[in-house]
This record gives C-alpha cells, structure tokens and sequence, in this order.
C-alpha cells in the first residue's frame, strides 16, 4: 500500500495492524506490485 512518502509503497509484516500471515502478506505484495506499476507509469 501506498505510504505517505511518494513512491513508498509498503506489504504484509510492514504495515500497521498487519495479521502476519505469510498468505495475507502474498496477496498484499501483489496488490502492492500492481499499485508500484500504475504509479511509475503515470
């Protein structure tokens, strides 16, 4: 997920509240790959 510095983007055990489950970090890092590829090309 997108943090408050831009083009800092954050997944699984880094972001706050985070369950900590290897699945849920997966999913997150995927989530974040797609949001890191919009930003660099807009």
């Amino acid at each position: 997920m997108m943090t408050q510095t831009p083009g800092l983007f954050a997944a699984g055990d880094l972001r706050s509240g985070s369950t900590k489950q290897a699945a849920s970090a997966a999913g997150e890092g995927a989530a974040v790959a797609l949001m890191v590829k919009a930003y660099l090309q807009d």
